[in-house]
């Protein structure tokens, strides 16, 4: 009661007189709603529903609606905007009917003529309503609102029922208004809920009637209609868009049609009239005098090109909406009419009319034609008459938007867009420099230039080799005359305010960057593919060189985006010189001779180098630029640092440093710019780049930094932004590292040594610092005590060695300063001042629970150990070893391998404390040895420190093997526990040989001596489980032995092992059969004369389950060498084939997948012996001749390119392998698509060259291939589809591709196998669900394009019933339906995916499915991207 009484008293109080007390109480009250809110999800996300009762009954909620809606009509702003964020609240926990009743009232409000005062309030509250109300509700509301809309949209002048009182002009701006604001909240309607059903039954009544407003006269109302068809073009059907688009460009050609003749001759007119006037200097009101000559021409014209800026502008959103949904012909259209407004002839510099001048004077001396031939056609000329300013207005902006349209083109259709590509560029190079207000003076002078160059030919390689006066890279960049080009007077605003032609160059700038990021992976034509940029033709440039150029630009918006494109063009350029597809030339390799494959040579150091420079200087130099576009310069300059050659010699770095020192000392003396934080924070990365850069001379750049840059440096470190001041120090860290690659003085060493140190020790002291600060200061003093120790004075590294370890004692700072003492320690430092402590220290980290922490310390602990400064007490190394043994466990292998790495350096130093050994390191030791866990690295360094304490008497070695082998008895006899048996008796097998082999030789012949004998004791007629695994271990041991030691040369070993093997082949149990095979395999490595004959003798005699204990002997035997253990295997590969090839079609296909092993293992030894034999093994059986044999060999190969083959080797045999995926039969088929797998996975270069072709189209196939037989089982008859096998691996193939080679893949063309994999059996939809995650992420456009087809199986797999299914296989069914919930929920986060309407309507029904809402709340709680 006390809820509702309080509810009820904020309702009163909403109507007080004072609006502070009704601002209170409707803040109160949406306190109240919210928890409400928080009640009704908590209660819903309970089994059943149940919980708290909410809070708010429904008669509270009609009340509390009436009360909202009657706050957003009070006086008070403030409390109006109280009520809409209440409202925000509301629409989430009330019912349906007060939801209904609200939409209702607010749209009838904005309809009222007579609500103009607050019509803005209810917009905001309808479209809050709008924005928050949950999807579930979204046809009913979007039934009220839609229709009423509509209606606001189509209201007139004289439909408003106003009275009479009302001017003709008030009324229109009304009638505007509602208009407006009916467009804006459809577009928001049209947003949340345009896939819905009923808005998908109004699409084209709505389309119909906002079409109508493209032609209002209020230019507003066109550009908010133009947005809210962007909108309806994302969720309406393909159909309909083509229809739309197809209306779109039937209008625009009628509009461009109307008048042409007649605006041809007043274009000529009007341009020479211009002429006149501005050879006589006069200014441009003359002008328009002469257009309002032409009154009703002038009009009319105005009105047909705004009515066409509209068009195209709705053309342009549809565009940028959804340009992955327009096809090639749409496009192929569209470009076409784009281009007939933003033709590169009527692009204009303020230069151009001087150039135009001389150009017809030309042309009359030689009876060439004039000025109507050559704007023949143009059907805008008209507009770019600069005295009619609106008239260049409307030009401007519908440039602007052919331009933003074709940047929409080149992004999101690339390939349909490329036959167009070229005229598209050429308009965006034109109308870059579209400038017709504003003369830069030397365009004439660059024309002259480029005639003389002509253009950027690769024949003129001497003529740039400095800039157009013949200067060499050498020259001073910083020299006044550069800087003319570059005169304060160019960043004024000196223009007219309503000169809007920045927005033009601003799209076109655009468009350069959406075409250089659409060369990302061979930009080499945007280098050497020349274009006309002006209006005479024979002006052509290169897209890089156009951007150089351009650096001049006076807009700071558009010149920062010409150099940030261009930076991007160069990074991209410099990417793939990496990759070998360019060349850049280099000033040390000026001649480049033909290569195997043709690449594109760039001259770029003398082409461009001296250019970037030039213009990068001056951008820094000029004393009006704005800071942005320093720091796009300082941006440019860090890229190209990565080019060869990186940005020149010592003059040049000694230039650029001079403006970098004033950036950093923030003078403002020479320049005008103030010391702007973060134009500083990118002075310093752009100095790290070039500090770092291993393309600059290490002596020129650090004699500039030691000269100019040091002491700026050192003094940036007072800056209080701690950005900055760790930048700073990062810069710092890595001068010694420079300095150590030149051949620096003594006295230079000492001077910079102690400039460092002065800056860095005060940094490194402070306590209170931001921990990236502290972070930075710990690297630097790292650096400098790494490389330049020996040029401080002992008491300065003493002094930065005690900082260091009270910030190792430091919690926040213990990882940075593990790394630096390591760093120290590895290049010799002597720390023997800190190092008993800093032991100490390490040693109780490892008693920690931060993993990261223990494996930092353990690293660094055993850099110490190895490094010559070591000399701690004994009782420390006690304390380290005890504190070691506490990490060696299986629960954390690589915990373990990095503690027995450091015990292994404290053997091998000689430091071996026997009573701490015995009493803390072996029991760990032994207690690791017997797990089943223990494997690869951690298996690697127990070996060794066993070896080792063997080697240096810390042990006695009969103890010790004593005790590894009463480990057997430890471990858990356990049914369930085979495999966990088997591995820790492999285990401690290994562990058994490796100290009898570092024992002495009369030890070790005991020790096998006694192996061989308990052996034969127990004989095959094992009684126990206990002698059953003593047996394994024996003969384990014995292997591992044989395969370090020979035993063959034993008197007499070798024939007991004989007989033994095969008499162990007979046993009973399989495990003894095993290990027996495997103790055969390794025994014959190191004695190969005695064991391999009698291996391969024994293949052809035995039967065939001895055939494959024999094979697994040989596969050892095989394995061994490949790990480089026995020497060479070459002279027994003769001996080896021929009983291979017996085996190949073997009906057993245990046996088969043996000697597939086998072979594989051998081509990775023996490669061109292996691969000719089964390139014509292959050929010989393909074609059906012998299916078996060619899956055999198949299968080999994937071995053989997962045991990494030589892939020069093997590439050339690949062919022939893959025309076994034509073969009829299935495993045949199967065995090719696991060895593509293979390749993929393993090696992607195998099969690049052959995926287009050969390899997709086996994938398309076979990744629908069914091949279902009934089989009858007696009392039931089951379906097996033998088919099942290829189609997961077609799709593993598939998945894998698009992680290692995405490149060469289809996305698109493999969507509808995959939606077809979504209804296949359950492995299949679970493979087909995983990949459909990461094609979500990676490929958004893709995935949309399909996800309608992804509907019907997903809701199949969504309302699998679940039938009288229990335990695992409940579990299973249900995480099968819970991975379809986390596709769909993926799906519906990718952008436009909810457009599509069947989808929103699958997304809709089961949100509000109860027996989905806590499978919904899982996925949406951890999340469902893979990527």
């Amino acid at each position: 009661m006390s809820e509702h009484s309080s509810i009820a008293s904020l309702l009163k109080k909403t109507e007080h007189y004072d609006k502070d007390e009704r601002y209170m109480a409707t803040s109160d009250l949406c306190e109240a709603l919210k928890k409400h809110a928080l009640l009704l999800e908590s209660s819903s996300s309970l089994p059943g529903g149940g919980g708290s009762h909410p809070i708010i009954d429904s008669e509270s909620e009609l009340k509390i609606c009436n009360a909202i809606l009657r706050l957003l009509h009070d006086s008070s702003n403030d409390v109006q905007a109280m009520a809409v964020k209440t409202l925000r609240v509301l629409v989430t926990c009330v019912r349906e009917d007060p939801i209904v009743t609200i939409a209702q009232r607010l749209s009838s409000l904005i309809l009222d003529p007579t609500k103009n005062d607050l019509r803005d309030v209810y917009t905001i509250g309808l479209k809050t309503l709008i924005q928050t109300v949950p999807m579930v509700m979204g046809d009913v509301v979007s039934q009220q609102l839609a229709e009423g809309l509509m209606d606001g949209i189509r209201m007139d002048v004289g439909t408003t029922g106003s009275t009479s009182s009302l001017s003709l002009q008030k009324e229109k701006g009304v009638v505007q208004d509602i208009v407006l604001k009916c467009l804006e909240l459809l577009t928001e309607l049209t947003t949340r809920f345009g896939a819905l059903s009923f808005m998908t039954r109004q699409h084209l009544v709505m389309l119909q009637v906002v079409m109508r407003q493209l032609g209002n006269e209020s230019e507003l109302v066109q550009k908010r209609a133009g947005q809210t068809i962007g909108c309806l073009a994302v969720v309406i059907s393909d159909v309909l868009l083509g229809r739309l688009v197809e209306s779109l460009w039937m209008q625009i050609e009628e509009e461009s049609s109307m008048g042409k003749n007649i605006e041809q001759e007043e274009t000529f007119r009007k341009w020479k009239a211009r002429r006149i006037e501005e050879e006589g200097g006069m200014a441009s009101a003359s002008a328009g005098l002469t257009i309002i000559a032409g009154g009703s021409k002038s009009e009319g014209k105005r009105g047909k090109f705004k009515n066409m800026r509209a068009l195209i502008r709705a053309m342009c959103t549809i565009a940028g909406h959804v340009g992955h949904r327009l096809g090639q012909e749409q496009i192929d259209r569209l470009v076409p009419i784009f281009l007939k407004f933003c033709r590169p002839a009527n692009a204009l510099a303020g230069d151009d009319l001087q150039m135009q001048e001389d150009d017809e004077d030309e042309e009359e001396k030689g009876g060439g034609s004039d000025m109507r031939d050559v704007e023949e056609g143009d059907d805008d000329i008209d507009l770019n008459d600069h005295n009619d300013e609106e008239a260049m207005k409307l030009a401007n902006e519908l440039k602007e938007a052919c331009l933003s349209g074709f940047e929409s083109f080149v992004l999101r259709r690339p390939v349909e867009t490329q036959p167009h590509l070229h005229a598209i560029i050429e308009a965006a190079l034109a109308y870059m420099r579209h400038d017709p207000n504003y003369t830069y003076g030397d365009e004439e002078d660059d024309a002259e230039e480029e005639e003389h160059q002509g253009g950027y030919d690769d024949d003129d390689d001497d003529h740039m080799d400095g800039d157009s006066d013949g200067n060499s890279d050498d020259e001073d960049f910083g020299a006044d005359d550069e800087e003319d080009e570059y005169e304060d007077d160019e960043y004024d605003d000196d223009s007219d305010d309503d000169d809007d032609s920045w927005k033009v160059r601003r799209s076109a700038i655009r468009l350069l960057t959406g075409i250089v990021n659409a060369f990302t992976k061979d930009p080499s034509k945007l280098w050497t593919e020349e274009y006309a940029w002006k209006k005479n033709k024979k002006h052509c440039t290169t897209v890089a060189g156009a951007l150089v150029k351009r650096f001049k630009e006076r807009d700071e918006n558009c010149r920062v985006g010409i150099i940030e494109c261009f930076t991007t063009l160069l990074s991209n350029t410099i990417d793939a010189a990496s990759t070998g597809e360019i060349v850049l030339r280099s000033p040390d390799a000026m001649d480049i001779t033909s290569s195997a494959t043709p690449q594109t040579v760039i001259d770029f150091r003398t082409k461009f180098v001296p250019i970037i420079i030039k213009g990068c200087v001056s951008q820094l130099g000029a004393k009006k630029a704005g800071s942005r576009t320093k720091s796009a310069a300082l941006a440019l300059l860090s890229t190209l640092s990565r080019a060869p050659g990186g940005i020149g010699g010592k003059e040049q770095i000694r230039t650029l440093f001079d403006h970098m020192k004033s950036i950093l000392s923030g003078d403002t003396s020479t320049h005008s710019h103030t010391s702007n934080k973060s134009l500083k924070l990118d002075c310093l990365h752009c100095v790290s780049s070039i500090i770092t850069s291993p393309n600059h001379a290490p002596q020129d750049v650090m004699s500039c930094v030691t000269e100019q840059l040091l002491t700026e440096l050192c003094n940036a470190l007072q800056d209080n932004w701690y950005k900055i001041t760790s930048e700073t120090l990062t810069v710092l860290s890595e001068i010694p590292v420079l300095l150590a690659k030149t051949n620096a003085t003594k006295q230079e060493k000492y001077f910079v040594a102690n400039c460092l140190y002065d800056a860095i020790e005060p940094r490194l002291a402070v306590h209170d610092a931001d921990q990236e600060v502290k972070e930075a200061s710990l690297t630097s003093s790292g650096s400098l005590l790494s490389i330049l120790n020996d040029s401080l004075d002992p008491h300065k590294t003493e002094k930065l060695l005690s900082l260091i370890l009270v910030r190792l004692n430091n919690e926040t700072t213990r990882a940075a300063s593990i790394k630096t003492i390591s760093a120290i320690v590895m290049n010799g430092v002597d720390i023997s001042a800190i190092v008993d402590d800093a032991v100490s220290e390490l040693a109780s980290l490892l008693r920690q629970n931060r993993r990261s922490v223990k494996q930092a310390s353990l690293q660094c602990l055993e850099k110490i150990v190895v490094s010559s400064a070591m000399g701690p007490h004994q009782g420390i190394i006690a304390s380290v070893l005890k504190d070691l043994s506490y990490v060696i466990v299986d629960s954390d292998l690589h915990i373990s391998h990095l503690s027995l790495q450091v015990c292994y350096s404290m053997f091998d130093v000689g430091i071996t404390p026997t009573a701490e050994i015995n009493e803390h390191l072996l029991p760990a030791i032994l207690n690791l040895s017997k797990s089943s866990v223990l494997q690869d690295k951690a298996l690697d360094s127990l070996l060794a420190v066993l070896e080792k304490l063997v080697l240096v008497n810390a042990v006695v070695f009969q103890e010790l093997l004593v005790a590894l082998k009463n480990g057997l008895l430890a471990i858990p006899e356990s049914e369930n526990n085979v495999g966990g048996t088997r591995q820790s008796i492999a285990n401690i097998a290994h562990c058994m040989a490796a100290i009898t082999s570092a024992a002495p030789e009369n030890e070790r012949n005991i020790v096998v001596s006694d192996l061989l004998s308990s052996i034969e004791s127990f004989g095959i007629a094992q009684s126990t489980n206990n002698e059953s695994l003593h047996i394994q271990l024996a003969l384990r041991v014995a292997g591992d032995i044989g395969r370090r030691l020979p035993l063959g040369s034993i008197p007499g070993v070798a024939t007991r092992l004989q007989n033994i093997y095969m008499m162990m082949f007979g046993s009973q149990v399989e495990d003894i059969k095993n290990s027996a095979a495997y103790s055969l395999g390794r025994v014959a490595v190191c004695s190969k004369s005695e064991f391999l004959p009698k291996i391969l003798s024994a293949l052809e005699e035995n039967d065939q389950k001895k055939q494959y204990l024999l094979l697994s002997a040989l596969r050892e035997f095989i394995h061994c060498h490949q790990k480089g253990y026995g020497g060479e295997i070459s002279s027994s590969v003769p001996q080896i084939l021929p009983h291979l090839f017996n085996h190949l079609a073997d009906k057993e296909e245990g046996v088969r997948t043996m000697v597939a092993d086998c072979l594989g293992s051998l081509a990775c030894l023996e490669p061109a012996v292996i691969l000719p034999h089964l390139q014509k093994i292959a050929n010989e059986n393909s074609m059906g001749k012998c299916p078996p044999t060619c899956a055999t060999i198949l299968t080999s190969m994937k071995y053989a390119i997962a045991g990494r083959c030589d892939t020069l080797m093997i590439e050339s045999y690949m062919p022939v392998f893959l025309t076994l995926l034509s073969e009829e039969d299935l495993s045949v088929k199967n065995a090719a698509l696991l060895m593509i797998y293979s390749a993929v996975h393993h090696n992607p270069r195998l099969v690049l060259n052959f995926m287009q072709q050969t390899i997709s189209p086996a994938l398309h196939e076979m990744a629908q291939l069914k091949h279902e037989r009934v089989v009858d089982l007696g009392p039931f008859k089951q379906k097996v589809d033998y088919a099942l096998p290829l189609r997961k691996a077609a799709l593993s193939i598939f998945s894998t591709c698009l992680d290692k080679c995405p490149q060469v893949m289809d996305v698109k063309g493999f969507m509808p196998i995959l939606a077809l994999a979504l209804s296949d059996s359950e492995d299949v939809q679970l493979h087909a669900h995983q990949i459909l995650l990461l094609t979500s992420s990676r490929y958004p456009n893709e995935t949309v394009a399909f996800v309608e087809s992804f509907v019907d199986p997903l809701e199949k797999t969504m309302n699998k019933k679940m039938g009288n299914k229990k335990g695992a296989e409940l579990e299973r069914a249900t995480e099968w339906v819970k991975s379809a919930v986390r596709v769909m929920v993926e799906l519906s986060r990718v952008t436009d995916a909810m457009n599509c309407p069947s989808f929103a309507d699958l997304v809709a029904r089961i949100r509000k499915n109860d027996n989905f809402r806590v499978m919904l709340k899982e996925v949406d709680d951890t999340g469902v991207s893979p990527a």
